[in-house]
Order: structure tokens, then C-alpha cells, then sequence
């Protein structure tokens, strides 16, 4: 009686401490997913500032400045594989063709989309599809508007 006491007890104590573990996993992915979130979302409108400012505006240069501080330091802790090749190719683009407003512009896209999915699956949250980009629309110049 006594050893199936103490194995009952050991037991208890086990499973209690599966549980705590569990908690304390699922708190800690709680304060990443808030920090991935927040980092996203300066991304996006850093990306988005630039891709539909005009080149050379204060504005344009102080979004520009963001983002080389984004991806050089706080990018790097939360992204996944998908949001770094986008802000990769971003960085890219930005460096080599930053007059290229519709490339910027696709780019910036590419870089929400990238997020959204990763969000997605940090949140464990089935997303609908967005519809594919038309011509038209990835055409689009929003620094003539």
C-alpha cells in the first residue's frame, strides 16, 4: 500500500510538472508572438513609407534609415525563413534601385504577405488566401498620385 502511495504521490508531482513546463512554454511563445507582432508591424510601415514616398523626401529618407536599423538588429531576433528573403530582397532592391517605385512597391507587398503568414503560424491561425496580384494593380505608382 505504501509503494503505491508514493508512486501515486511521484506521479502527481510529474504530471504537475508537465503542466508548469507546458504554462511556461506557452507564455513564453505568448511574449515572442507579441514582440514578432510588434516588429512586424514597424516593418510593414517602414517598408510601406518607402515604397510610397518619393525618393528623397524627408520622409522617404527617415523610412529608409528605419529600415536599415529594422534589418540590421531587431528583424533578425523574430523573423522566419519566408520574411527574411523578402526584407532580403527589399534590402536589396533599396540598395540598387531605389527609384524603382512599382519594384518597391511589389516588394513592400511581398514583405506584408510574407508577415501575414508568418503571424499566421506563430498564432496557429488558418488565414484565407489573398487573391493574386492582376497586372494592373502591381503596376500601380503611387508616388505620381
Amino acid at each position: 500500500m505504501g509503494i503505491t502511495a508514493a508512486l501515486i504521490a511521484a506521479l502527481k508531482y510529474l504530471d504537475e510538472k508537465v503542466n508548469a513546463t507546458k504554462i511556461a512554454l506557452r507564455e513564453a511563445r505568448k511574449d515572442f508572438s507579441a514582440k514578432q507582432q510588434e516588429v512586424y508591424f514597424k516593418l510593414l510601415d517602414t517598408t510601406s513609407t518607402v515604397a510610397n514616398e518619393t525618393v528623397g523626401t524627408d520622409d522617404r529618407r527617415a523610412a529608409e534609415k528605419r529600415f536599415w536599423r529594422l534589418y540590421c538588429g531587431e528583424i533578425i531576433m523574430v523573423e522566419d525563413g519566408a520574411v527574411a528573403k523578402a526584407v532580403d530582397l527589399f534590402s536589396d532592391a533599396l540598395w540598387e534601385e531605389p527609384n524603382n517605385s512599382v519594384k518597391m512597391l511589389n516588394m513592400s507587398m511581398d514583405i506584408a504577405r510574407a508577415c501575414r503568414d508568418s503571424l499566421g503560424e506563430t498564432w496557429k491561425v488558418t488565414q484565407v488566401a489573398i487573391p493574386a496580384i492582376t497586372d494592373d494593380r502591381s503596376k500601380r505608382d503611387t508616388t505620381k498620385a
